[in-house]
């Protein structure tokens, strides 16, 4: 099964770039695209029994902050192991602190660089990776 990946970003410009990064790293993979963090609840409200396998969060959303969507995450109780890599323009240590503190599996500070910002499908790789091993052990959502 195909995993499912939820990007929540409202930059056009970035939403194509984490799809070039995807498709870059070879992940076979089903995208919802978000693009005002307000709409996480909606979405939260319909996971049934198989959650997200992936959340890529941009921190500074419209409505609602990456903060607060990724707070919701971590309550709601089919999606609190589900790994979420933050994606932010800033790398300010209070906001990786801050990020840390709610379990994320991964900051990625956007570059300007192309071929750095190819490299978040590894990022995103390494993180599917970890949560299959997870789910195969028994420790994470199925």
């Amino acid at each position: 099964m195909r995993p499912s990946i939820v990007l929540i970003e409202d930059s056009k410009d970035d939403a194509f770039l984490v799809r070039e990064a995807l498709a870059g790293a070879a992940i076979q993979h089903d995208l919802t695209v978000m693009e005002d963090g307000a709409d996480i609840v909606s979405l939260l409200d319909q996971v049934g029994t198989r959650p997200p396998d992936l959340f890529l969060i941009d921190l500074n959303l419209p409505r609602v902050d990456g903060f607060q969507v990724l707070a919701a995450i971590r309550e709601h109780p089919r999606c609190q192991a589900t790994p979420v890599i933050v994606m932010s323009s800033s790398d300010s240590e209070s906001d990786h602190k801050r990020a840390a503190a709610l379990s994320v599996s991964g900051y990625f500070c956007k570059p300007l660089d192309l071929d750095e910002f190819m490299k978040l499908g590894g990022m995103v790789q390494s993180a599917l990776d970890a949560q299959a091993a997870r789910v195969k052990r028994g420790d994470g959502p199925e």
